[in-house]
């Protein structure tokens, strides 16, 4: 599709929905004037249906308030109860849906009246569950959480890992009456590479999205088919470690070294993992090179030089300007490889500046994060207070990171294989899970001068959002088909 014309069908379909037309499903939402609205949230399960909250402080019951609403993929809408906390909102860590219940894995943290200034906040897990056809929900609560954790997001279940010297604590929350414990301690064998894997920040790569350019973290998890697989670089040595667990095996500790990857220095190195395969892009003084092991093997099952054995398939425009810029230190290859239409792998070769890019595998995190930003900043300007010494995150901080919006050109590369890695020259590169320019639908709605409080959410053919008009003082959560 041509840019200008996507561009203008999703300007299109975004002032649609504001303007309150061809709607599959709607329903409004009035606050009581006791109620001050903090902010609202949205996530999809599965790219199928979303969730969206509405968190306020309740002046005359001095408490916190949630207020929930569910859209299923056929955009119908539910609207359950509040549900109320004392003396701090929740934040949204995790959600998910098991056949007809819908879980919330909430993240509390607070000071008792009676504790001293200065001390840690207690903090509290809470798990609420919501029956899709009853309405009712319950919840449970456990305390002295470990914010530090890192937490998987499935469709179906929530896995939160947290790692204590040689042990790591698996939880796998289906919902909050069945959550399975497991805890792992590596041998002292296996001590050394078992530390280094968890030496800085594990973050989690979804595979149940589009990935555009994936993570560039020291070490990434990837889930699949209760495997979980830990990969991490050594480029001293240039080799990637592997650690893998096997959750239907008492979660054993599988290590594994994938070497022999060049002859000469690595210059720039990434990974991926799909399929139970790992796929490695790397640039030396020949150029860049594919190689792919399988996973469970550790045998290699492909390698060849883009500008050599695959120079056919490649614009050469392209992978020129590609390898010159991974050859910048401040540049980092990525690869990613999603399933296209005709049940091919599309592996993406591309860039990105480690100085400016944040993975966005939980866009909705990111972007209530944005949304608070967003809200502190308005508070502190109408309250003319910018000079006072303030709590909470930087926002310089997560703007510069998080949400600096950036144009380059783009120098992407798509190479299509079969299963046997067979490089297609004709193949379509279009994936079943699509790319949506999620930030783009957000900034239009946010200009709307009626509106406040928006986020939205989107399944793989509707964009979902919530917000406040103000001119009638209700909130609108609504649904449109999302134009691709």
């Amino acid at each position: 599709m041509n840019p200008i014309f996507k561009q203008i069908c999703l300007l299109f379909a975004v002032f649609s929905f504001l303007s309150g037309t061809s709607f599959a499903g709607e329903i409004s939402f009035k606050p009581e004037k006791s109620q001050k609205i903090e902010s609202t949230f949205s996530g999809d399960i599965n790219q199928e249906s979303s969730i969206h909250l509405i968190t306020f402080k309740d002046k005359s019951l001095k408490k916190f308030g949630l207020k929930p609403f569910f859209i299923d993929k056929d955009d119908s809408i539910i609207e359950f109860e509040y549900v109320l906390f004392e003396f701090s909102a929740p934040s949204v860590i995790s959600f998910h849906r098991n056949d007809n219940t819908l879980t919330l894995v909430l993240l509390k943290k607070f000071y008792k009246p009676y504790q001293k200034s200065r001390t840690k906040p207690l903090k509290e897990l809470v798990i609420i569950d919501f029956d899709l056809v009853t309405k009712k929900s319950t919840q449970k609560i456990i305390e002295g959480f470990d914010d530090s954790s890192t937490i998987i997001r499935l469709p179906n279940k929530t896995i939160i890992l947290h790692k204590h010297d040689a042990k790591l604590e698996i939880s796998q929350l289906k919902n909050s009456q069945n959550i399975e414990e497991l805890k792992i301690e590596a041998k002292k064998e296996e001590l050394e590479l078992f530390n280094s894997i968890f030496s800085d920040n594990v973050q989690y790569v979804n595979t149940n999205e589009y990935v555009k350019n994936g993570s560039v973290a020291a070490t990434k998890l990837y889930f699949d088919d209760n495997l979980l697989f830990f990969d991490t670089v050594d480029k001293k040595n240039q080799i990637v470690d592997m650690m893998t667990i096997d959750l239907m095996d008492l979660g054993k500790l599988k290590f594994t070294t994938f070497g022999n990857l060049s002859d000469h220095k690595i210059k720039n190195i990434n990974t991926f993992i799909y399929d139970k395969k790992i796929f490695i892009v790397l640039k030396d003084k020949n150029g860049m090179s594919l190689e792919v092991f399988d996973i469970v093997t550790g045998e290699k099952q492909y390698h060849a030089s883009l500008q050599e054995d695959l120079k056919d398939f490649i614009g050469s425009e392209n992978l020129n300007k590609l390898s010159q810029k991974v050859s910048w230190s401040q540049n980092r290859a990525t690869i990613t490889v999603n399933k296209s239409i005709e049940d091919k792998m599309v592996v993406r070769f591309d860039f990105i500046n480690v100085n400016t890019y944040n993975y966005h595998h939980d866009w909705w995190f990111h972007h209530w994060m944005w949304q608070n930003q967003m809200m502190q900043q308005q508070q502190l300007m109408n309250q003319n207070i910018n000079n006072m010494p303030r709590f909470g995150p930087n926002p310089d901080f997560y703007e510069d990171l998080a949400f600096l919006d950036l144009k380059k050109e783009d120098i992407s590369i798509d190479l299509v294989f079969d299963e046997n890695f067979t490089p297609l020259k004709d193949a379509k590169t279009e994936t079943k899970r699509k790319e949506v320019d999620k930030d783009f639908y957000l900034k239009i709605i946010e200009k709307n001068r009626d509106s406040k409080h928006a986020s939205v959410a989107f399944s793989s053919r509707s964009i979902r959002s919530i917000f406040y008009s103000k001119t009638q003082k209700t909130f609108f959560i609504k649904t449109n088909t999302l134009k691709l």
